[in-house]
């Protein structure tokens, strides 16, 4: 079972249980969560915006079975407290249908195909050029790692650990360039034409504007 004795929801942090359930069932499991914004009143974003994966089968997308696959989304419903801060009380739901994590426009494009395995979604011409856009994706394994979550420190400030072990120079100079990219051939093509086993250059960048900044450690040159 997903839930334990007090029916609250297994840890979706956990991801070795949650390997262990894979193994045990012969399925494979995602676990989606939606961000702190979408339980604002306010919230005006689209359901795309606003999630993240938990967990996310290690298996590749070719090796996972449409019958033997789960979708989940963690949820959080608001529970009445004497206390002053919030609490919630989780529970998962089954995405039977799980387009709408990557776009919301299969209304638009009913030739709309999604990875089943990190939600990439592909809009082609027709039905066949999705088709294989998907299939290219799959048998190159180019699915997203969805879990992955960059934290910005607290404090902002950039520091040197092992600064011990830099060496001394007397001058350091930053650079900043701006370009702007350059079409540097006659016509794009439409995605589904592109040739995805010979890469070819499309775009140049073009140096517009620079910027640099000269700094001076010893204090005896500082009047250069």
């Amino acid at each position: 079972m997903l839930n334990d004795s007090n029916m609250s929801p297994i840890n979706a942090d956990d991801s070795d249980l949650i390997k262990q359930f894979e193994t045990l069932n012969g399925i494979t499991i995602n676990i989606f969560y939606l961000d702190q914004e979408a339980y604002k009143p306010e919230c005006k974003k689209r359901l795309d915006q606003l999630w993240a994966a938990k967990y996310m089968t290690e298996r590749k997308a070719k090796d996972i079975r449409v019958n033997s696959h789960l979708d989940l989304l963690l949820i959080r419903e608001l529970i009445p407290a004497a206390s002053l801060l919030p609490e919630y009380k989780s529970h998962f739901v089954i995405l039977l249908d799980a387009i709408e994590l990557g776009t919301n426009q299969r209304g638009r494009n009913p030739h709309t195909l999604q990875c089943i395995k990190c939600k990439e979604y592909f809009n082609g011409r027709n039905l066949e050029s999705s088709n294989k856009m998907l299939s290219m994706h799959i048998e190159n394994d180019e699915c997203i790692e969805r879990t992955v979550k960059h934290k910005i420190p607290q404090d902002r400030e950039l520091k040197y650990k092992h600064y011990y072990t830099a060496y001394a120079k007397i001058f350091t100079l930053s650079a900043d360039l701006e370009t702007i990219n350059e079409k540097i051939v006659k016509e794009f093509v439409d995605t589904d034409e592109f040739n995805f086993e010979n890469n070819q250059r499309v775009t140049e960048q073009i140096p517009i504007a620079g910027r640099y900044l000269v700094m001076v450690n010893d204090s005896q040159l500082n009047t250069l």
